[in-house]
């Protein structure tokens, strides 16, 4: 390598590196440099290539062909325990953590200090306490990391390779579940990396983070590298021009007018009154037939806790009623009875079963429908997961593929598919667009306004207010596990909700609280 390479600066070099997958090219002759102490932006749409090429630097998959060189060597041969000998470290979307243990062991990558060959766990919690200082992140050592919510997970395993001073950093969607402030935490992160020397990757779906983070970007279309830019000379949108090959959609913006007149006149669908939890205060909502209602607020106001309660996750007190019916919500069962359908905000873990079929993904919410004495009916149920996928444009070699070989976009549309096979009458989205790329959020925006066309009553939690702003006809915010304000959509602004959000008045009784 050549000073025109980049000479001794030059960390991470990738050429003509190509992976096929069953069905797919995933990557067809793509080249990727990263030099010491800078951040490269790796840009494209779901299904581009981009986590498999961060895969093949972190030796999880091997190329079919090409070639990479670290540090100035061929490393033709890499594993993932090679990887991270040399200082590669890898922060994929899937939150990275061991629910059953404490934070402390996770922190300390499950190798606390030892005294006469047991745990000292006095000197563990006191280190992990000490290291958590350092990073700013406000966790107890003693906490079970299964209990924490995704956010405070994401943030923990953020902070387990940080802390081990890696050389090359490779970031995928590492913020999908993070709030603005625990984003700017991570920007702090990586740049402390890059002060170091080290080399950083990143990958998200949030365009403006590219503006915000990187010294470059490489772009990604079809498995192909289309381009490198200097951010600082690019703007939005050239970068959507390059990753979709067409002029930019503007996904957030909102139509014309949001006529709300005819949803006055609408009955309720779904009436909540005085619903309380231990992470809910005296929640009242009413979400008419046709009406996109969207629920926003900062990390910890109660918004994910609202919508699993609504699906019977949680005990709670209040009333909830259903097309006129009070209902009893003590479990998702019975939840999914009075006709409330929720897809979570984390799909691969609670949404979709990803080692599945598509076929049997979309069919699992509503298999008695179609059974007869109980037995599953293949024709029905093929005909009716045909129908759907093929009314969501769910892009898939066969249904019968694993839903985890799918993009993030397409399995979001499996996962609404599912509860639609099940004819709900209420449907719920926590963060429906959470770790998907820009044409499909534009699908998925027009889905979800022709569900409510159709009579849906609908639900829409989201921690980005654009996306909230562009859907709802009303926009209630949450703080602290109440409901502080509301606006309607037409009028609501970020600055409007953002206030709303931040100027909550404190609750009479101290409640924990989580979203």
């Amino acid at each position: 390598m050549t000073s025109t390479d980049g000479g001794s600066d030059l960390l991470l070099r990738m050429t003509a590196v190509s992976k096929r997958f069953p069905g797919v090219q995933a990557l067809d002759g793509v080249h990727l440099d990263v030099r010491r102490g800078e951040v490269v932006g790796l840009v494209g749409e779901n299904g581009s290539g981009k986590s498999t090429l961060l895969k093949i630097a972190a030796g999880r998959h091997a190329a079919d062909a090409g070639e990479l060189w670290f540090d100035g060597r061929p490393r033709s041969a890499l594993s993932p325990a090679t990887a991270l000998d040399l200082g590669i470290a890898l922060i994929a979307q899937e939150v990275q953590v061991q629910p059953r243990l404490t934070v402390a062991e996770n922190l300390l990558d499950g190798r606390p200090p030892r005294r006469l060959g047991l745990i000292d766990w006095r000197r563990a919690n006191r280190a992990a306490e000490r290291e958590l200082a350092e990073l700013d992140l406000p966790l107890s050592p003693t906490a079970l990391v299964g209990e924490l919510p995704l956010h405070q997970q994401q943030m923990l395993a953020i902070a387990r390779v940080v802390r081990r001073q890696p050389r090359l950093v490779l970031f995928d969607e590492p913020t999908s579940s993070l709030t603005g402030e625990e984003t700017e935490h991570v920007y702090a992160m990586i740049r402390g990396l890059a002060e170091r020397g080290a080399g950083v990757v990143y990958i998200t779906h949030r365009l403006r983070e590219y503006f915000d983070l990187t010294d470059r970007v490489t772009v990604l279309r079809d498995g192909r590298d289309v381009g490198v830019r200097e951010t600082a000379s690019v703007d939005e949108g050239e970068l959507v021009r390059m990753m979709v090959g067409r002029q930019q959609v503007a996904i957030f913006e909102r139509p014309a007018a949001k006529d709300t007149e005819d949803l006055t006149e609408a009955p309720p669908v779904l009436e909540v009154s005085g619903l309380s939890s231990a992470r809910l205060v005296d929640v009242d909502l009413r979400v008419r037939a046709g009406e996109i209602l969207g629920i926003a607020g900062q990390a910890g106001a109660g918004r994910t806790s609202l919508a699993e309660t609504l699906f019977g996750r949680w005990p709670h007190t209040g009333t909830v009623r259903v097309a006129g019916r009070q209902v009893s919500l003590t479990s998702p069962r019975t939840a999914m009875d009075a006709g409330i359908a929720l897809v979570p905000e984390d799909r691969k873990r609670a949404g979709l079963v990803l080692s599945m079929s598509v076929q049997e993904n979309l069919a699992m919410a509503s298999l008695s429908r179609r059974a007869r004495w109980g037995i599953r009916r293949p024709a029905p149920e093929s005909a009716a997961t045909a129908r759907i996928a093929r009314e969501l444009s769910v892009k898939a070699a066969s249904l019968d593929v694993a839903a985890g070989t799918l993009s993030g976009g397409n399995q979001q549309k499996i996962a609404i598919g599912k509860w639609l096979l099940n004819d709900p009458r209420v449907l719920v989205l926590d963060e429906p667009t959470r770790g998907v790329d820009v044409g499909a959020k534009a699908e998925i925006y027009a889905l979800v306004e022709e569900l409510a066309r159709r009579g849906l009553a609908v639900v829409v939690v989201s921690s980005e207010l654009l996306e909230v702003l562009r859907l709802a006809h009303r926009v209630v915010v949450m703080a602290k596990g109440r409901v502080v304000g509301e606006e309607p959509g037409a009028v609501a602004t970020e600055e409007s909700i953002t206030r709303l959000a931040f100027t909550a008045p404190e609750p009479e009784h101290h409640r924990k609280a989580a979203g």
